[in-house]
This record gives structure tokens, C-alpha cells and sequence, in this order.
């Protein structure tokens, strides 16, 4: 003889939710494994090794020629965050110092990659720019000509 169980619609809804929690735990996160950036980080010191704030770095992807740019912070720090995975340069200026560059740097998914560049004494260097305008000379005519008064023409003749 078969004895036929009414369904309890409580224990129902809990045997879907437990269900549905175990599914979930057992899904990976969406993109979890889809990183598709890396990060540059670096300092930047002068040649006694100071921190050297202020600082303009910049990467320009090689394959693309696309650029970004950041300023150092107090302790001479950069940080360059969700860059495309590949091959770039790095250029480290700031006034009174040579530029830094490092070509090749290779940037990889879900790493981070440091590039300190220490920084040189550049040469004191002025220019001076001269503006000016000259008298302006007519090139067109050939003829000579001078406009004289009364007093000149008459003192001339006598």
C-alpha cells in the first residue's frame, strides 16, 4: 500500500531558498577572472634620493600612441590605475631637472608594475626672445620722392 504525503507549502519555500543560497555560492562572481588592466607604480627621487614631488609622469601605450598623465604627491609617489595591458613608455618630467624615459615597460592583467625613475639636475638654461617691428619699407615704386615747403624751395633758388 502506497501512503501519499501531503505537501507542507513551508517546507516548500524553505527547500528553495536553501537551494537557491547553494546555487549562488556556487557560481563564480560575473568578470571575476575578466581583469583586463594592470597598474604603474613608482617614486620619483633626485640623485641624492629625496622624494621629488610634483613631478608630470606619463605613459603613452605603444601600440595605440594613447596617453595619461599623473603628478607625484608629497612623498614622491605615483600611482596609474586600470591601464590596458601592453607595452608602454614612461616619461618622468619636472622644471629644473632632465626628463626620465623608460621604453618597454610591460604592463600586465591583474599586476602591478613598478617603475621608479630617479631624477637628474638639469642645466639652468634662459632664453631670451626679442620682439620688435622695423620700419616698414616700400618695395613696390622706384621712383623718389620728398614734399618740400615754401621756405626750402625758396631758399634753394636764391
Amino acid at each position: 500500500m502506497i501512503r501519499i504525503r501531503e505537501s507542507n507549502p513551508l517546507r516548500f519555500a524553505f527547500f528553495c531558498v536553501c537551494l537557491a543560497l547553494w546555487i549562488a555560492f556556487l557560481v563564480p562572481e560575473p568578470g571575476a577572472a575578466q581583469v583586463l588592466y594592470g597598474t604603474i607604480v613608482g617614486n620619483v627621487t633626485d640623485a641624492s634620493g629625496a622624494a621629488v614631488p610634483g613631478a608630470t609622469v606619463t605613459i603613452t601605450n605603444k601600440l595605440t600612441n594613447v596617453s595619461r598623465e599623473t603628478i607625484t604627491n608629497e612623498v614622491g609617489a605615483y600611482t596609474l590605475s586600470n591601464v590596458l595591458a601592453g607595452t608602454y613608455t614612461v616619461k618622468v618630467t619636472l622644471t629644473g631637472f632632465k626628463e626620465s624615459t623608460k621604453t618597454d615597460v610591460l604592463v600586465t592583467l591583474n599586476n602591478v608594475t613598478r617603475v621608479d625613475a630617479p631624477l637628474e639636475v638639469g642645466t639652468v638654461s634662459e632664453t631670451i626672445t626679442v620682439a620688435g617691428e622695423a620700419t616698414p619699407l616700400q618695395t613696390d615704386k622706384t621712383d623718389v620722392h620728398k614734399e618740400l615747403t615754401t621756405k626750402e624751395v625758396t631758399a634753394r633758388e636764391g
